[in-house]
């Protein structure tokens, strides 16, 4: 039955059919167990079995309804903190894309089970239509990409959040008290990720404890998010089910929701994401608007004036305490530094200037700027899901440095709402929005009608945390990893579901259409379980690859390769084409006609990748088609004019054309360290140049001897770029001296 399938696909699939039968019955608990320990080993047709022999012997039957509460509050919160690895280059996007397709195949599977037998009752609303409009663009845009394997990995993801919010929905209109099992599993999963990253940060909290150093927040400090950017985002998206928690528990629980609330914000006081900060003050700024307008409702009795100050004077405590410790363990001149950047950059004339560019919020200007050429070539339609990052360096980088080196590429915007105009069109954008503007319609009629000041505050804090979704959207990129849209599918669908249950004129969407989504939802979650399972085992197989590269092992980097499936996996996390690494390592084996064929082929998966572009030119010139060579050493320049692989072999290509003037600007343009292989370039170039200059052969022969050091190379270079190129300022002709004047 199973044969045709991967392991891990034959597991969840078996898994699904017998979940429900085993969790109240301690022997077939410990099957259970057993088969999800030893599930790959086992013969599919031995579990099929199993199944078959318990559900004709009349096993004891769970609730599903409420299994299927617990499954998806544990499974996503409790359970996929756990889903990453620091051995990939992106920690958590394979483990937790391949973990989630399989909780959505199992939930799905559930909620089908339960549609048929008449327990799910879901009503109409417009905010479905605009939904499935939104999943039809969004399927256009995937059949336009450049490259299929990722823009399926694109797509899915969209689609199993978006899976996620009609499961939610299912959730909460079936029983209220599911609400507070999110919650608290919610609430439990901030704390998870909290202690993972105090692991992150025993070394620094180390030194700030025993020698007073300011504890330095990297990017490594990160839980299981990618970096710390993502960690805070996620962490403010979880506040606000922490408040949730602590408002309609009681005793105990309200205390620890309380702390957990404590320690989330002098989590994100400590992370210094600036994003977070932003939305948190804007949240309060409208809650506290909102309160000023519903406070006769709010305060119908002496207690809910208890309750709100004593709520506020709490937060008050929070953040100042938060900010404290912000300034104590980091120091103030990071926030002074963000300040001045965004001073300078408002500046007339500062655009200009160099020292400015180096900075986060420049980076921003410029990625943001080419998202706007990008949508205005192609406003309808877009570029194609997952082709933003191919197609945007089409258009350079601007001026900033470690941009335009290469060593760092842009996956991302750091804007969703233009991610999405840019790759699926303007079309796409409109109905994005508006399912945001139903939800914020949606919230304004329940809190005009809210009767309760319990129910007014619960409404408040879930438009405190839509709120902080779209502000961090605006200069993020939540929807890019996998918490942030799953709190965001979570906080539309609470928003929904009460809508729908103050809606009494709505109808039920009928069974068949229900049974169809879900089938859907489970068909989707399978393919998304399948591509998953092939990146995840692509990703690790690449960090192998990397670490054989950093032994020069060409032949090992060859083998591992090999057997990476590049049809869901052409592009690793920086953009970069396999079929480059490919190249790169049969270039460095001795097999050029290997390599060139690879290039090419890296050439279609993203045509604007620098070292792409550079690795092809130096194969033409191997060739001796030296013009070609240069027509792409250019163009890789014309993409990233600080690119110094590009600049130093068009530097080559023009001085073999007899150019040396040509050749010696270009190599001024050279701004990072001399490689001791490269040092044969540079000593031919500059002494020909000399040579231009002076006849003295001891000026010469100091000359030479001097250019034999890199650090002394790379002095040369920023002193010749200074005094715009001139050599002569750089020795004082005599009998035996040469005088750097650096």
């Amino acid at each position: 039955m199973f044969h045709n399938t991967t392991p891990i696909v034959q597991v969840s699939i078996t898994h699904a059919m017998f979940i429900t039968l085993c969790m109240k019955n301690v022997t077939l608990f410990t099957v259970f167990t057993l088969l999800i320990w030893k599930g790959p080993t086992i013969h599919p047709l031995c579990q099929l079995t199993f199944i078959c022999y318990y559900c004709t012997h009349k096993a004891p039957v769970l609730n599903l309804a409420k299994f299927l509460t617990f499954f998806l509050s544990v499974s996503l919160f409790i359970l996929l903190p756990f889903a990453f690895s620091t051995d990939l280059q992106d920690v958590e996007q394979s483990p937790k894309f391949l973990a989630i397709g399989c909780i959505v195949a199992v939930s799905s599977c559930m909620s089908l089970i339960l549609a048929f037998q008449n327990k799910i009752s879901v009503k109409k609303d417009k905010i479905f239509v605009i939904l499935a409009l939104f999943i039809l663009i969004q399927f256009i845009s995937f059949v336009r990409c450049i490259n299929l394997g990722d823009g399926l990995f694109e797509f899915l993801k969209l689609f199993l959040f978006w899976s996620l919010f009609f499961e939610f929905i299912i959730i909460f209109v079936s029983n209220e008290n599911n609400k507070l099992t999110f919650f608290r599993t919610i609430s439990i999963s901030a704390m998870i990720l909290v202690l993972i990253s105090l692991v992150q940060m025993i070394p620094e909290i180390s030194a700030f404890i025993n020698k007073g150093k300011p504890i330095a927040i990297n990017y490594s400090v990160a839980s299981s998010l990618g970096n710390k950017n993502f960690f805070a985002e996620t962490l403010f998206l979880m506040l606000p089910f922490t408040l949730l928690t602590v408002l309609y528990s009681h005793k105990t629980w309200k205390v620890v929701a309380l702390i957990f609330a404590f320690i989330i914000l002098i989590t994100l006081a400590i992370l210094q994401t600036l994003s977070t900060w932003v939305a948190l003050f804007t949240g309060v700024v409208l809650i506290v608007i909102l309160i000023a307008r519903f406070h006769k409702k709010i305060f119908s009795n002496p207690q809910h004036y208890k309750l709100f100050y004593l709520s506020s004077v709490s937060a008050g405590i929070a953040v100042v305490l938060s900010g404290f410790i912000l300034v104590q363990v980091t120091g103030a001149s990071q926030i002074k530094n963000r300040i001045t950047t965004f001073q300078n950059l408002m500046k007339p004339g500062n655009v200009e200037n160099y020292e400015f560019y180096q900075n986060s919020t420049y980076e921003r200007m410029v990625l943001w700027k080419n998202t706007f050429n990008v949508i205005t070539a192609n406003p309808l339609s877009g570029v194609g899901i997952g082709n933003w990052k191919v197609v945007s360096p089409s258009y350079g980088l601007g001026n900033q440095r470690y941009m335009n080196t290469g060593a760092i590429r842009y996956i991302h915007p750091h804007n969703d709402f233009l991610l999405i105009a840019a790759e699926s069109g303007i079309v796409g954008l409109l109905l994005f929005l508006l399912i945001i503007a139903a939800l914020i319609y949606y919230f304004w009629i329940l809190l005009k009608n809210a009767e309760s000041a319990s129910k007014i505050f619960f409404l408040l804090i879930l438009f405190f945390g839509l709120t902080g979704f779209i502000i961090i959207a605006m200069v993020s990129t939540p929807m890019n990893r996998f918490y942030p849209p799953i709190l965001f599918m979570m906080f539309a669908a609470l928003i929904v579901s009460e809508f729908s249950k103050s809606n009494h004129a709505a109808k039920p969407i009928s069974k068949n259409i229900i049974v169809g989504i879900l089938f859907l939802m489970f068909t989707g979650s399978v393919i998304a379980s399948i591509s998953g399972y092939h990146r995840f085992k692509s990703d690790f197989l690449l960090t192998k690859t990397l670490r054989e590269d950093q032994k020069n092992n060409w032949n090992g980097m060859q083998s591992h390769l090999m057997k990476i499936d590049k049809k869901y996996f052409p592009l690793d996390a920086t953009s970069t084409p396999i079929a480059w690494l490919q190249g790169y390592a049969a270039f460095y084996s001795g097999d050029q006609e290997t390599a060139f064929s690879f290039f090419q082929e890296a050439e279609k998966v993203n045509p604007y990748h620098v070292k792409v572009l550079n690795d092809l030119g130096t194969c033409y010139n191997l060739k001796g088609d030296a013009a070609t060579a240069k027509q792409y050493y250019e163009n890789a320049l014309r993409l990233q004019p600080w690119f110094d692989d590009a600049i130093l072999n068009l530097s080559i290509v023009h001085y073999n054309a007899g150019n040396l003037d040509s050749a010696y600007i270009t190599l001024l343009r050279h701004t990072d360290g001399v490689k001791m292989e490269s040092i044969h370039v540079f000593r031919t170039i500059l002494l020909a140049k000399a040579q231009t200059i002076t006849s003295n052969e001891l000026i010469i022969n100091d000359f030479n001897k001097i250019l034999k050091r890199p650090i002394m190379i790379v002095e040369l270079l920023k002193g010749l770029r200074k005094h715009h190129g001139d050599l002569r300022p750089f020795y004082l002709i005599s009998n035996y001296f040469l005088l750097f004047l650096i």
